[in-house]
């Protein structure tokens, strides 16, 4: 029952590390906007990260993620039914989070499909994340 579900922290902060080929983060690029064929190299960094949960209905959560080199991107979400595990899905790949009360540990995709170069810019990171009080 959706009643059953865990009501999560509405905003979540912390820190990414990603790697990536071509994709070009930060200030180079502060709309993700990437250019893997001119920077076919690996690239990575670490930076302040997180998201705000915009809404949340039982297991099904609606969000933006945040973070200094990405501005805010709209996403869902889904809890395990015990919530102790979050899936989210966005424009530009998935990440896979599992919770520990206020804490949250998960890792993320990218890869920019539907691009002219989908297949030279992809990268992976992992956040780690905490309920802001």
């Amino acid at each position: 029952m959706a009643d059953d579900v865990r009501i999560l922290p509405t905003e979540w902060v912390g820190t990414s590390t990603e790697v990536s080929w071509g994709l070009v983060f930060g200030g180079n690029h502060p709309k993700f906007e990437t250019h893997g064929h001119l920077d076919p190299a690996v690239h990575t960094q670490t930076t302040d990260a997180g998201f705000r949960i915009v809404a949340q209905e039982g297991r099904v959560v609606e969000l933006r993620i945040v973070g200094n080199f990405v501005g805010e991107i709209p996403a869902v979400g889904l809890l395990s039914a015990d919530a102790t595990q979050l899936e989210i899905s966005g424009p530009m790949g998935h990440a896979s989070y599992v919770i520990n009360g206020n804490t949250m540990v998960g890792h993320t995709h990218y890869r920019l499909h539907g691009t002219q170069s989908a297949g030279e810019e992809y990268g992976v990171g992992m956040m780690e994340l905490t309920a802001k009080a």
